[in-house]
C-alpha cells in the first residue's frame, strides 16, 4: 500500500532539496476500496500495471527516469527496465529485493491467511472485525511511529483490498523461485545502473542472498544495510534508508539537476 511510503517519499524529497520530482505508485487493487469492484490482480497484471503508469504519467514528462523499488517491487522493476528500454530508465535502486525465493520471508500465521482456502476468511475478518478492537490493539502498543500504519490500515481495510494483498503474496510465494531468465537477464544487460541493498537480518533479502548476488554477478552493485534496518524499513526507518539513497546518488555521482547545469 503506497500510503506506508508517504513518510520515505517525503525524506527522500526533502534529501535531494526538492530537484528530483518523485512519484509513488503503489499496487493496483491495494488501495482505493471498492475503486477495482471485485478484480484480483495477477502479478503479471501489477507488471503491466507499473509499465502503464510509467508510459502515461512519467515518461511524457522526464526523459531520464530512476526508479526506486521496494520488496516485490524490485522483481517489477527488473522485468520493467528488461522489457521497456524505450522509457528512459536510468537508474533502479533496489531495496531488500524479493526476486528468488520470496516463500522463505514469509512467517507465522501469514503462511495460512494467503493459502486459497483460507484467504476469504482472513479478508473477511479484516473488513469486518470492529474499529474498538483494531483501535485497541494500536493503543497496546506504545510505539508512536504506528499512529501512520494504523491510519493506512483504517482507509483500506475493504475485503478485496485484503484479497488482493493475499491473492497477490500466495502467487508471488509459488512463482519467485530459483532467479528467472528475464531476471538473470535485467541485471547482467543493466548491470552499471542497479543499485541492491540487503538486510543481514531481513528473512526475505538475508545476507545469503546477497552473497549469491554477488557470486553470480560480481561486478553488481550491493550492498549491505545496518544490522538493525528492518525490511518494513518504511514504518520506522524511512530517514535512513533515503539518506543511504542520498548517500549513493553523490558517492556515485549520478548527476543531479543542479549540478548538470553548473
Amino acid at each position: 500500500m503506497i500510503g506506508f511510503y508517504f513518510e520515505f517519499i517525503d525524506c527522500l524529497f526533502k534529501k535531494l532539496n526538492g530537484n528530483f520530482s518523485i512519484y509513488g505508485v503503489g499496487h493496483a487493487g491495494h488501495g482505493v476500496p471498492g475503486g477495482n469492484g471485485d478484480k484480483i490482480f495477477t502479478l503479471e497484471e501489477q507488471i503491466r500495471h507499473k509499465e502503464r503508469f510509467v508510459e502515461e504519467r512519467i515518461a511524457p514528462n522526464h526523459d531520464k527516469i530512476i526508479l526506486v523499488s521496494h520488496s516485490v517491487g524490485s522483481y517489477i522493476c527488473l522485468k520493467l527496465i528488461k522489457r521497456r528500454k524505450d522509457l528512459g530508465f536510468v537508474q533502479l535502486v533496489a531495496l531488500f529485493p524479493t526476486f528468488r525465493h520470496l516463500k522463505m520471508g514469509i512467517q507465522g500465521p501469514v503462511k495460512f491467511a494467503i493459502l486459497p482456502y483460507l484467504r476469504q476468511t482472513a479478508s473477511a475478518a479484516v473488513h469486518y472485525i470492529p474499529q474498538f478492537l483494531i483501535n485497541w490493539a494500536f493503543k497496546m502498543n506504545r510505539d508512536g511511529s504506528v499512529e501512520s500504519v494504523q491510519k493506512v490500515l483504517n482507509t483500506n481495510r475493504d475485503y478485496y483490498v485484503v484479497m488482493n494483498c493475499l491473492s497477490m503474496a500466495h502467487e508471488e510465494s509459488e512463482t519467485i523461485l530459483e532467479m528467472d531468465e528475464e531476471i538473470a537477464g535485467s541485471i547482467e544487460e543493466n548491470i552499471d545502473i542497479i543499485f541492491f541493498l540487503y538486510g543481514p537480518t531481513d528473512k526475505y533479502a538475508p545476507r545469503s542472498f546477497y552473497d549469491h548476488l554477488k557470486e553470480k554477478f560480481p561486478a553488481a552493485n550491493a550492498f549491505l544495510a545496518e544490522e538493525n534496518i528492518l525490511h518494513a524499513f518504511c514504518v520506522k526507518q524511512s530517514k535512513e534508508v533515503a539518506h543511504q539513497i542520498y548517500e549513493w546518488f553523490h558517492r556515485h555521482h549520478i548527476p543531479l539537476p543542479n549540478e548538470e547545469s553548473k
